[in-house]
């Protein structure tokens, strides 16, 4: 069984589906980066996972369907970072309370910055709080949605660090090509809501993006 099961999953808004059929597993223990150009659906189908869009097909989290059980147990076995996943009034150490968090090895310098709210907070300070509440979780599943956006080199390089080293399993979405390749080698390639493949090749490069891959990597 395998930590996600994705099995031809069909969702989207309104009357247009953006996932038309995506199918792959991800299993317990691997740290697997999605890319893809924009509307791909990597945003989409990480919505599906956290139980927030209806969809069609299988989607399994730890053997269980997302749209079967209550959002309550999913968090319990999973957790997420989302676009607009807070409240930009609240303060930052409420943020992490709500979340049901203990506060762990400091790896994204937020210790000092638990007395201030959220909307006080620079674009990279508030990234390295999200990242640090989605770690601190400790559940067996993250799925975090762009994680490298708006962080300085230091962490960013904290970040893949703190991904490599993570008992669980990490879905997550990137669009820094020269980070992905360096650093990481488990991948799902999307393509208008489909799956291109899950591997990393000049060809599925080039299928998936339209471009050469030596363009980046020389």
């Amino acid at each position: 069984m395998g930590a996600i099961e994705v099995k031809e999953l069909r969702a989207g808004y309104g009357s247009g589906d953006v996932l038309g059929g995506l199918t792959f597993t991800v299993d317990r223990g691997e740290k697997v980066a999605i890319m893809g150009p924009n509307g791909a659906g990597k945003t989409t189908l990480m919505r599906v996972l956290l139980r927030m869009i209806p969809y069609r097909g299988g989607a399994r989290i730890l053997g269980m369907e997302v749209k079967e059980i209550p959002q309550i147990e999913l968090v319990r076995h999973a957790s997420f970072m989302l676009p607009g996943d807070f409240v930009e009034d609240m303060m930052v150490g409420t943020y992490m309370e709500l979340a049901g968090v203990e506060m762990g090895e400091d790896v994204f310098d937020v210790g000092h910055l638990m007395g201030r709210r959220l909307r006080s907070l620079s674009s990279g300070e508030l990234q390295r709080v999200r990242l640090s509440r989605v770690f601190w979780s400790g559940r067996e599943v993250l799925i975090l949605d762009e994680p490298f956006a708006h962080l300085d080199p230091m962490y960013q390089i904290r970040l893949v660090e703190a991904i490599r080293g993570y008992g669980g399993t990490i879905l997550f979405s990137i669009h820094d090509v020269l980070l992905a390749i360096r650093f990481f080698d488990r991948f799902i390639l999307m393509k208008d809501g489909m799956l291109v493949s899950r591997s990393l090749s000049p060809r599925s490069f080039r299928e998936t993006f339209g471009v050469s891959l030596h363009i980046f990597v020389g």
